[in-house]
């Protein structure tokens, strides 16, 4: 099996969905740019096993989610839907499911785009994420809007990760840090 340039994605293919507790799963309508980042906060293991070459444990995992998106009047549902789900988890606490991946439409395989087929000029609803790269609960750590005099307004939000990412084999929040071989300590 050869590789070929099918097989790389164009960021047209990737999007962000989300659904509130207890509300609608949105998917971020007219999106100029999505990005996920996973960090990891280390802290020193420090023995005479490792000598003057200190050892290393994982102490946090944390991930976020951005998007850019152009900002449409209230008919466009993602830019409503982000404001009610900030407005929601900010009197309620609760996070929102998210997750990203790519666009859940068959067109983005033949190089048309994410926005699906044209209806008579107007543009048809994202069906979801399908080939989920990651999906987890986060919160909308901030979420704002850039409206320049003459150019198109864009509303841009990030997404904080609350606990593991789904599938990552974490659920009992262990420390999954290595610390290594210890060896074993004589008399």
């Amino acid at each position: 099996m050869g590789f070929t340039n099918a097989n790389i994605l164009n960021g047209s293919q990737l999007i962000v969905e989300f659904t509130p507790d207890g509300g609608n799963k949105t998917v971020t309508a007219f999106s100029t740019s999505h990005s996920f980042n996973i960090t990891t906060s280390q802290g020193d293991v420090l023995s005479k096993e490792y000598g003057k070459y200190p050892g290393k444990i994982i102490n946090t995992v944390e991930w976020e989610v951005t998007c850019e998106n152009l900002a449409g009047d209230q008919t466009v549902s993602s830019i409503s839907a982000l404001m009610n789900a900030f407005k929601a988890q900010a009197a309620t606490g609760k996070p929102v499911t998210l997750k990203f991946g790519q666009v859940a439409s068959t067109d983005w395989r033949n190089g048309k785009g994410t926005m699906g087929k044209t209806t008579e000029g107007q543009l048809d609803e994202f069906a979801g994420v399908e080939n989920t790269i990651l999906k987890g609960q986060a919160i909308i750590t901030s979420l704002s809007m850039n409206a320049p005099a003459g150019e198109n307004a864009t509303i841009s939000a990030t997404f904080t990760g609350v606990g593991a990412i789904d599938g990552w084999g974490d659920d009992n929040n262990s420390n999954s840090g290595n610390q290594g071989t210890q060896g074993t300590q004589g008399n």
